[in-house]
């Protein structure tokens, strides 16, 4: 992480202060208190300051769109970054824009959480008064928000917090890659030279940085993977969690999940465990054809009858990702006040 930070601010670059209401776009929740809601297959999103926010499954008319920030209007420093489709309460205020993405929610979300202990039930946060909220982030010497150099503090961070874990008192057993997973040829590999940009959908390359992905495109839709996957970049080793459908460019194996649901707290810890599975390998390696990619062993938590014990990976990514949140914010803290120490001794 320090490397990281380094690196960056060694290329030029600093923290500058972005006001909310440029950043983002917001919208209010729009459903009753939960109990008034019928339950339904959607997450709905209360002031509770556990659970990312969720009170219950619920139906409801008023859905929006995964991706987003929810602020509590009451706690203010109920602030949590949305990855599913969701509905809301009246007393959450939601954020969206377009360029938002997993590691760059939860690195804001922490940001936006600190910033807001000001507030309290008495002094409650509004839409304009969130809309005026200033916030550091870090920014490239372009003048643009640095999104690479966010996602890859949270993910370093949170593949630090993994393989760190002492996971002695629990049981594990190696699996193969296909006992886990179905991995299988994109549906149909676009060539980039030959595809026109700011399209509809996301077009998956082998690159390290923005989940993948490297453009959006139109395209025939018969030819999108699907969500809740994962893409596998065969000569880089990259691997990221897809939410959405995608196309994909050349080299990009699609693994599917068998026998369970994918989502982004069990895919955080198997892509950790792949690529701990992977450690031998070297970049271009002919090690990822896709024979020898389905024969990996990994290491997997396991119950008491010796299955895999998912529900475990899920609560410990949830409780890591917590501890990440406040470790950023923390570490932001420090390298503001040592910048503001140069500056003035200079």
């Amino acid at each position: 992480m320090k490397a990281l930070q380094d690196e960056f601010l060694a290329n030029g670059g600093e923290y500058k202060t972005y006001r909310i209401g440029d950043l983002f776009i917001q919208t209010r929740g729009k459903e009753a208190a939960p109990n008034r809601v019928p339950d339904g297959e959607f997450y709905m999103i209360n002031e509770t300051s556990t659970n990312n926010g969720v009170t219950k499954l619920a139906h409801s008319k008023h859905i929006t769109k995964g991706n987003a920030i929810t602020v509590s209007v009451n706690y203010a420093t109920t602030v949590f970054y949305q990855e599913r489709d969701f509905c809301a309460s009246v007393n959450i205020l939601i954020l969206k824009s377009e360029w938002l993405n997993r590691e760059v929610g939860l690195y804001i979300a922490s940001v936006l959480r600190k910033n807001n202990i000001r507030y309290n039930y008495t002094q409650k946060i509004s839409r304009d008064r969130l809309n005026d909220t200033e916030i550091k982030l870090p920014t490239l010497p372009s003048g643009e928000l640095a999104f690479d150099f966010m996602a890859s503090l949270i993910r370093d961070l949170e593949e630090e917090r993994i393989s760190d874990l002492e996971v002695a008192e629990r049981k594990t057993q190696d699996f193969r890659i296909d006992q886990l997973f179905t991995v299988q040829s994109s549906k149909k590999k676009f060539n980039a030279n030959s595809l026109s940009f700011n399209g509809k959908y996301r077009y998956i390359a082998r690159g390290s940085g923005n989940n993948g992905i490297r453009a959006y495109i139109t395209e025939d839709t018969k030819y999108l993977n699907n969500a809740h996957t994962i893409s596998f970049g065969q000569d880089t080793a990259t691997m990221f969690y897809q939410d959405e459908p995608y196309f994909t460019g050349d080299k990009i194996k699609i693994m599917s999940s068998k026998g369970f649901i994918l989502d982004e707290k069990l895919a955080s810890y198997l892509i950790t465990a792949m690529r701990l599975g992977f450690s031998t390998y070297s970049w271009g390696s002919s090690s990822f054809k896709e024979s020898n990619l389905k024969e990996t062993l990994i290491s997997l938590p396991i119950t008491e009858d010796g299955s895999i014990d998912y529900d475990y990976m899920e609560s410990l990514i949830g409780a890591i990702q917590k501890q990440v949140i406040e470790k950023v914010v923390a570490y932001k803290d420090e390298v503001i006040a040592e910048t503001k120490r140069i500056v003035h001794e200079s």
